[in-house]
């Protein structure tokens, strides 16, 4: 006759106990095959980080949008960062294409460069004389005003701009002095002194110029005598955009120079001053932002190493420590390779980006310390398999109660229509879920085989210890003197 109990207590019929139930399959499967668990984990982890790859470091790339100077159009297109804040300054550039004409063969090399670039002296006077006409603005009131160099740049001394306002030209290679450039004996050499020929960086002579230098018509080594088009800007720094001064100047200065003014008025149209082009930098990569991370990490494995030095079925307390802080890594990378691939903007996420990894780090140490303690705990008499399936299915309800409550708490975040609070939860759900995968894959196998290699180097210490006790020696019988003797 069947057990009538064997029912009540075999067939789940509860929500929690069919999780249980779950738990304890998948810690089976994962003490049966733990290779091929691990493998699959880790070549999981491989794939989900492998976006990161494209993530611009160790800078950031700059973003651009335009968009019109009075637009009374929906800025719903517009980028969080500039509706966020205002934008730090405004930049033009008067763009001057000069050469020598008509040319003539006996000139020289260099009076190529020397007449065309000196014009940049008559153009740098014209734009700061000029006033508007029916009021009193000028450069000094909408531009920038710097004062004296950081300490990276005092070797260009006497280049950059000082105590005045932030206007950048060729000329100040000679300290806006005139006189000076018609002194320089070799224009090519003072220029190239400030070119920096490592690539991915702009240089200060190309900074000057408004242009890379071979886009500038100036070569190093110039070698045939012939007309040649120099090309510069001269760069201005504005506060605010002060479009009537704006357009006040770009007229004057096209009465000043009106050469060609009528054939490139349709290009000129396409370029309409109505446009401001917004770019927006995020700031450069800064490796000291990793050491508070990395303390933090440190001093997880440390607490993690600490704890379960004290628990004697452990083997490796280094492997296991190790291991638990990969897998907070882990999760992190694997949380950010999938928001980076799906075009998560977390690189402008404010202080979300920041908060995250610390938050990560605290949910992974607790699920961690909570598996190995419950796997530790189950009888030693038991299979290794049937350790870590009870150890599964003692905590697996809580751990998916805890992070169905975590995920939901994060989903009514979703729900405030804040871009910021949105990006930050849907960061955290992906980090969490990773974080699940890891914990319940990866570390609950590694677990498994450390405790079975202490199985394999100690066991004699399954059931109990033979060397422990003293051994049973065996002694003839005596008979009391009172017995009489048969």
């Amino acid at each position: 006759m069947a057990n009538p109990r064997w029912a009540e207590t075999s067939v789940p019929r509860s929500l929690p106990d069919k999780v249980a139930q779950l738990y304890y399959a998948h810690g089976l499967f994962c003490a049966t095959y733990p290779f091929t668990v691990i493998v699959f984990a880790v070549s999981l982890v491989l794939v989900c980080s492998y976006p990161l790859l494209s993530l611009p470091l160790p800078g950031n790339l700059p973003q651009h949008y335009s968009a019109a100077v009075a637009s009374n159009s929906s800025t719903l297109d517009a980028p969080r960062w500039l509706l966020s804040s205002s934008p730090s300054c405004y930049i033009q550039q008067v763009v001057m294409k000069s050469a020598v004409c008509p040319w003539n063969d006996d000139l020289k090399l260099t009076d190529a460069f020397r007449a065309p670039l000196a014009e940049v002296f008559p153009l740098l006077e014209a734009i700061q004389n000029y006033q508007e006409p029916n009021g009193s603005v000028t450069l000094g009131d909408v531009c920038m005003h710097v004062e004296t160099a950081v300490s990276k740049a005092k070797k260009s001394s006497g280049v950059l701009p000082e105590y005045s306002c932030l206007v950048l030209s060729p000329a100040n290679l000679w300290q806006l002095d005139s006189h000076r450039y018609r002194d320089d004996t070799n224009l090519i050499n003072t220029i190239y002194t400030h070119q920096n020929l490592q690539k991915g960086k702009t240089s200060l002579a190309e900074l000057l110029f408004g242009f890379s230098l071979k886009d500038t018509g100036i070569k190093r080594y110039p070698l045939r005598k012939r007309q040649r088009i120099i090309q510069f800007a001269i760069t201005m720094v504005y506060l605010q955009h002060h479009k009537s001064y704006t357009d006040g100047l770009r007229e004057r200065l096209m009465r000043l120079y009106p050469l060609h003014q009528a054939v490139d008025s349709s290009a000129n149209s396409s370029l309409s001053p109505d446009y401001v082009h917004h770019v927006y930098y995020p700031g450069e990569f800064d490796y000291k932002e990793f050491v508070p991370l990395t303390i933090t990490y440190l001093m997880l494995f440390f607490y993690i190493y600490f704890s379960v030095r004290k628990i004697e079925l452990v083997h490796s307390k280094v492997g296991i420590a190790l291991s638990a802080v990969f897998t907070v890594l882990a999760s992190l990378l694997m949380s950010a390779g999938l928001c980076f691939f799906f075009g998560l903007d977390f690189t402008g996420s404010g202080r979300g980006r920041e908060v995250f990894p610390y938050l990560v780090a605290v949910v992974g140490l607790e699920n961690v310390l909570v598996l190995t303690k419950s796997v530790v705990s189950t009888p030693p008499h038991l299979d290794v398999k049937i350790r870590i399936a009870q150890g599964l299915m003692r905590e697996g309800w809580s751990i998916t109660k805890n992070l169905l409550t975590e995920v939901t708490i994060l989903t009514v975040g979703l729900l405030t229509l804040v871009p910021a609070i949105q990006e930050f939860c849907i960061f955290v759900i992906v980090g969490l879920l990773c974080d699940f995968f890891l914990q319940t894959f990866f570390f609950s196998t590694v677990l498994g085989l450390d405790i079975r290699r202490r199985e394999k180097i100690e066991p004699s210490q399954l059931f109990y210890h033979h060397y422990r006790y003293n051994p049973v020696r065996s002694s003839p019988m005596t008979r009391s003197h009172s017995v009489p003797r048969l």
